[in-house]
């Protein structure tokens, strides 16, 4: 799906779960994501505070690093004016999706194993319309990952001497 994503297109992705997604190849699919924004599409990535609590989570230790690495990729798309955005909100966990405009999604149903359906608007429009409001309301209360504050950080729960605080707030390698 997000090959084939070009100018004009809207991709929705959701981190709702994060163990399963944070591993060795965390950085393979991010950059699936980036290389989409390259082609034009804006990539609207909306991820659950609940992240912040992994931290300590030793088995996924390496993934987070790697895939906090790449922050520095993120701030450079913004840079030079492509549409990225990856934001954190507190709301319900509802879809778990990668989304194409309101055309196709592939929808996670299950974390452990790794479990998805495709959907096509012509199979369920309503559903896909669903998933696509409800994202967009989540996103619009969302914070962006380049904007959180101090105040931000705490209502997350986001230790303060943590690894995400350090990337996210661009303290990290000072």
């Amino acid at each position: 799906m997000l090959e084939k994503a070009g100018e004009g297109d809207i991709i929705r992705a959701t981190l709702l779960w994060v163990g399963p997604f944070i591993d060795d190849s965390s950085r393979i699919r991010m950059k699936r994501f980036f290389d989409a924004t390259e082609k034009g599409a804006e990539v609207r990535y909306l991820i659950s505070a609940d992240i912040f609590q992994v931290e300590q989570n030793s088995e996924i230790q390496q993934g987070l690093q790697s895939l906090l690495g790449m922050e520095q990729v993120f701030r450079d798309l913004r840079t030079r004016g492509k549409k990225f955005d990856a934001r954190f909100y507190l709301g319900p966990k509802t879809y778990n999706q990668v989304s194409i405009n309101n055309e196709s999604m592939a929808l996670i149903i299950a974390e452990n194993p790794i479990t998805a359906t495709w959907i096509t608007r012509g199979f369920n429009p309503d559903l896909i319309d669903n998933a696509v409001e409800t994202f967009d309301k989540e996103w619009e209360k969302a914070k962006s990952s380049l904007d959180l504050t101090p105040d931000d950080f705490k209502a997350f729960g986001v230790r303060p001497e943590g690894l995400f605080r350090k990337v996210l707030s661009g303290e990290e390698g000072q």
